[in-house]
């Protein structure tokens, strides 16, 4: 099932966290991303849909066994949230 929406975490919101989350910054002041290795399952979904190529899936894994994705090229992210939206596992937070 692909998620056809997503809501927008405040910062305190990701500081309360269950899952470490790691800032991606954009270029923009918009949106900002941020992944959680410990909540990935590498499906790859947010790689395969992302329109810039920001992320991929790395050589470390996490906890459960799973390598995990990572910003290649975090320089690229517009901040258009399709990443969020698409993790089936919310390992990935956008955020103003």
């Amino acid at each position: 099932m692909i998620p056809t929406f997503t809501s927008y975490a405040t910062k305190q919101e990701l500081k309360n966290s269950v899952c470490t989350l790691y800032a991606i910054p954009t270029p923009q002041e918009r949106l900002n991303a941020a992944y959680s290795p410990r909540c990935c399952k590498s499906c790859g979904y947010c790689v395969k849909f992302c329109p810039k190529g920001v992320l991929a899936v790395g050589q470390q894994v996490n906890s459960k066994g799973y390598p995990y994705v990572v910003a290649v090229h975090p320089e690229d992210c517009i901040g258009c949230a399709v990443c969020g939206r698409m993790c089936p596992d919310a390992a990935i937070e956008v955020y103003k």
